[in-house]
């Protein structure tokens, strides 16, 4: 993901996407305005603010520390990922080695 331009703000639609816009907008995080407004509540979405008179924008730099956060844990997710990996793999060579260890055994006798 690419980190917005600070100092400045964006407006909702533009941060979830507009599917009613001609042609339609995909925002930096396309989801419905429920959803954003629920992960708002939350504490999972950044949180708009007023900008003027009935007209409220989510601050850029809010947006580029979601977008942080995602990047790190997606790379903390890869490494777990690659933990397990490296374990299953493990497990599956202790397997192998056992298995041939008994048929070694039973040829054996």
């Amino acid at each position: 993901m690419k980190l917005l331009p600070e100092p400045g703000f964006t407006l909702i639609q533009k941060y979830i996407g507009d599917k009613n816009a001609r042609p339609p907008e995909i925002g930096i995080f396309p989801m419905s305005k429920p959803t954003y407004y629920r992960g708002v509540k939350a504490g999972n979405q950044p949180k708009a603010v007023p900008i003027t008179d009935g007209r409220v924008a989510i601050p850029n730099d809010q947006i580029n520390e979601r977008i942080v956060k995602l990047l790190e844990d997606a790379a903390e997710a890869e490494e777990v990922r690659k933990q397990l990996r490296t374990e299953a793999e493990e497990e599956g060579r202790e397997k192998i080695s056992e298995q041939r260890e008994e048929e070694a055994e039973e040829t054996a006798a």
